[in-house]
């Protein structure tokens, strides 16, 4: 049995505004993940919907003004890390089972991976706000404690910290810019080294704006397809929310 899953545009509901992301090309059910959930709900904050003082802190991070804020919050959020959180989708569509610390790593290795495959001067541009964030950014890891116990047991109160929880995102951000893997390989060791019968081309050729989270969403989706790794459905909402971005499965 084949089904085609459609990109369904532009649906305003009264919490924000709902977009739904998914594979055009036709996937046999035998080939998709036994562990293919219903759907995600993916939760993104444009500029405008924060408050000042988050505004600040990201033109503190850079060490510049609210605008260079604001640029290295819109290529992070409104570019990079859509992949990055789509990619936790995938791993949870597979049933990948080990520790926060190795999935946060392994998500930005993929999201990495991708971006330097398919526009490898963002990875460069990108990689400037890394390097000015990780200035910016003190280790909260104790003396005598290493980052991946650290982060592993005190994961709940890391996430809620932005300081601190930033600290760790940059550090794997960087650590998978040194890694030089394709997306294939990166797929293979985080996600299943077994791939499904590919579907699909994978297209080198576009180049996405910041902000395009749709078209970036469902690139991502058809490039992994083409390798012959699934997401499921996507549905995004744009509003505001203090985590700013995150994934959650919806609930059946």
């Amino acid at each position: 049995m084949k089904r085609i899953l459609m990109i369904m545009m532009s649906l305003t509901l009264v919490l924000g505004t709902f977009t739904s992301c998914s594979m055009t090309q036709e996937v046999k059910e035998s080939d998709k993940p036994q562990e293919e959930a219903l759907g995600y709900y993916l939760v993104y904050s444009e500029w405008d919907l924060i408050d000042e003082s988050t505004q600040s802190f990201f033109g503190d991070i850079v060490g510049g003004s609210i605008e260079d804020g604001k640029a290295f919050y819109e290529i992070f959020f409104l570019k990079y890390n859509l992949i990055h959180e789509v990619s936790h989708t995938v791993q949870g569509n597979y049933g990948v089972d080990t520790t926060k610390y190795d999935k946060e790593q392994g998500v930005n290795d993929i999201a990495v991976a991708y971006w330097r495959e398919i526009e490898p001067d963002f990875i460069d541009e990108f990689e400037v706000f890394i390097d000015l964030a990780l200035e910016y950014f003190e280790s909260p890891v104790p003396e005598g404690q290493d980052d991946r116990t650290f982060l592993n047991d005190n994961y709940g109160d890391i996430v809620s910290d932005a300081s601190r929880y930033g600290y760790f995102q940059m550090k794997f951000i960087k650590n998978a810019m040194t890694k030089e893997e394709t997306l294939l390989e990166a797929l293979q060791r985080e996600i299943s080294p077994e791939a499904s019968e590919p579907i699909g081309k994978a297209n080198f050729e576009v180049k996405y704006e910041v902000g395009q989270v749709t078209e970036i969403i469902s690139g991502f989706m058809n490039h992994i397809a083409s390798l012959g790794y699934y997401a499921t459905n996507i549905q995004v909402v744009n509003q505001f929310y203090p985590g700013i971005q995150f994934v959650t499965p919806i609930e059946k």
